[in-house]
């Protein structure tokens, strides 16, 4: 069904977070744009 904004924003930035400190321990690397991962 439909998911507030607010709920879909605040997990998206959660999923931003453990990317990032993925890509800063090297378990991935980031992309040119911080749109991709790869794994």
């Amino acid at each position: 069904g439909p998911v507030r904004l607010s709920e879909v924003e605040a997990q998206q930035k959660e999923i931003l977070m453990v990317v990032r400190r993925l890509a800063d321990e090297g378990q991935i690397s980031l992309g040119g744009n911080g749109e991709e991962a790869y794994v």
